[in-house]
């Protein structure tokens, strides 16, 4: 079992409180957040996520505390020579992006003060998708606050307006607010990322899961010679070329580099790289893919 530090056993209890209370502002509805009544033991993620069993060949750890509306686990990530706190990771389920979502849950609860919606379905972006996730617009709150009035009508038997609906809901998150600041020190968006950087990608280690998974699956065994790390690594080359898949030059660069570093720098990835652009015959994906 999981043991957290005194502060963040605070903050654990703050957000188990507020949930088991009735708020317009609701983490699950906001945030796709349902806080576990305790927390829980070690979570089997790179046991029953993956074709193989992960744990034979990696050291992290998962301690999961609150579901991700049932798609998915908000989890404490302990991973190798990690220092202080461990930071909160989400695991998705159903082909989800995995994310690294803050340094720790005092950051955590900053980054829900900050944003409505941060992980929830109340989240816009600008027409770029590489710009930062924006503060939802009043024409995108609309449904939101009819759901809110509705939620409202539903446990007190009484209508409201949009209006009212919009400032009840207004009103409960500066409550959640003014309670969490008894618990957290409130830092900056841009602080909060900058913690998340002191961190190793989040991203780039489940891209090493993945290609570890799929080493032992296809070959039966870990790899042993460069004809092998080839095969595997043209699977990923199907994939990346595959409109159905999200895999990505960049997620195999990730994973080779994390683990095997002895390939990493070799002729037949560098020319695996190069070679990428061009076409991969179909009898080659049969073969790899049997």
């Amino acid at each position: 079992m999981i043991k957290l530090s005194p502060k963040t056993q605070k903050i654990f209890n703050f957000l188990q409180e507020w949930q088991s209370e009735f708020h317009l502002y609701d983490l699950c509805h906001f945030h796709s957040m349902e806080i576990y009544n305790e927390l829980e033991a070690e979570d089997h993620y790179l046991e029953k996520m993956w074709d193989v069993d992960l744990t034979k060949y990696f050291d992290d750890k998962f301690y999961t505390f609150s579901t991700e509306g049932g798609t998915g686990y908000f989890a404490f990530w302990h991973y190798e020579n990690l220092q202080g706190e461990a930071p909160i990771v989400l695991l998705a389920n159903s082909g989800g992006e995995p994310k690294l979502l803050a340094a720790n849950l005092n950051d955590l609860v900053s980054k829900m003060i900050h944003q409505i919606g941060f992980n929830g379905g109340w989240w816009c972006r600008e027409d770029d998708d590489q710009k930062p996730l924006k503060e939802p617009t009043a024409a995108d709150f609309e449904d939101m606050y009819v759901e809110v009035a509705d939620r409202y009508q539903e446990q007190y038997n009484k209508e409201i307006s949009i209006k009212k609906a919009k400032e009840l809901l207004e009103k409960d998150r500066r409550v959640f607010k003014e309670r969490a600041l008894k618990l957290i020190d409130f830092i900056s968006e841009e602080e909060i990322e900058n913690n998340i950087k002191k961190h190793p990608s989040f991203v780039d280690r489940v891209s090493q899961y993945d290609f570890k998974n799929n080493e032992l699956y296809y070959l039966k065994h870990e790899i042993k010679n460069e004809e092998e790390l080839l095969k595997i690594l043209n699977v990923y080359k199907s994939e990346i070329k595959s409109e159905y898949s999200d895999t990505t030059k960049e997620h195999v660069i990730a994973a080779v580099k994390g683990n095997y570093p002895e390939y990493y720098k070799s002729t037949v990835f560098k020319n695996w790289l190069v070679a990428l652009d061009k076409p991969i015959s179909e009898k080659y994906i049969k073969e790899v893919l049997g």
